[in-house]
């Protein structure tokens, strides 16, 4: 154990112990989310919050988790947790929790690794801190509709994909086009659509499944023509 307790770096030594049932949680809630508050994930996991933060601090000095906080005015934000070396992978297939490493898998946390999300918080690189805040608005949303899910009466969510896993997935929607009232009138009088169409991707996908015994119909995870699927752009 380190002489010093520090928030941000990791001890040359870190204590020894064993991968329990609630760490094999904690990276599986990691994996699903790619990034998650401490509030969210000790939520998630269940149990007692001190333990859980204790859990937690063990994976990231263990060097299965990673973590960064956003800089504040007088102290940081709570800690946000990914993923990004392929240990927590190992470490879940070993386990029995994941029945297979996917290359995708690889290739996101490595791509976690190349942009250093947590150096990047620490050095204040505003670019990368607003990938993170807008990484961090869609796991808040996945979080809340699956809390909301839960709660409900015959609704499921059912899968939800964003990253790697929907890279190839494209949809075409008009673009709104702001014009001068000038480029309007000519517009008008000309009679020509100068609207433009552009390909976004998907980010993330849903796909919701009924549950009630009132409703008969039936909805897969994967995209068919009877599934109540949302993209949020």
């Amino acid at each position: 154990m380190a002489s010093t307790f520090s928030k941000f770096i990791r001890p040359e030594v870190p204590d020894r112990g064993r991968i329990s049932a609630r760490d094999l949680d904690i990276i599986e809630a990691i994996l699903r989310y790619r990034f998650s508050p401490t509030s969210e994930l000790v939520r998630l996991v269940g149990g007692n919050e001190d333990f859980a933060h204790r859990r937690l601090r063990m994976l990231w000095e263990w060097q299965i988790v990673n973590r960064f906080a956003f800089p504040g005015f007088r102290s940081h934000s709570e800690f946000v947790y990914y993923l990004d070396q392929k240990k927590a992978l190992e470490v879940l297939a070993n386990h029995g929790r994941l029945p297979e490493i996917h290359p995708r898998m690889e290739d996101e946390l490595e791509a976690n690794k190349q942009a250093d999300y947590a150096g990047a918080a620490e050095r204040g690189q505003y670019m990368q801190l607003g990938f993170l805040k807008h990484s961090l608005m869609i796991s808040r949303l996945h979080f809340a509709l699956e809390q909301a899910c839960r709660k409900s009466k015959g609704i499921e969510l059912t899968d939800w994909r964003q990253g790697s896993q929907i890279a190839r997935h494209k949809v075409v929607r008009n673009k709104v086009v702001r014009k001068s009232v000038l480029q309007e009138r000519e517009a008008n009088i000309s009679g020509k659509n100068r609207a433009r169409r552009k390909d976004y991707q998907l980010n993330p996908m849903l796909y919701f499944r009924s549950t009630s015994t009132d409703n008969h119909s039936t909805f897969s995870t994967r995209p068919t023509a009877d599934d109540i699927t949302t993209n949020i752009l």
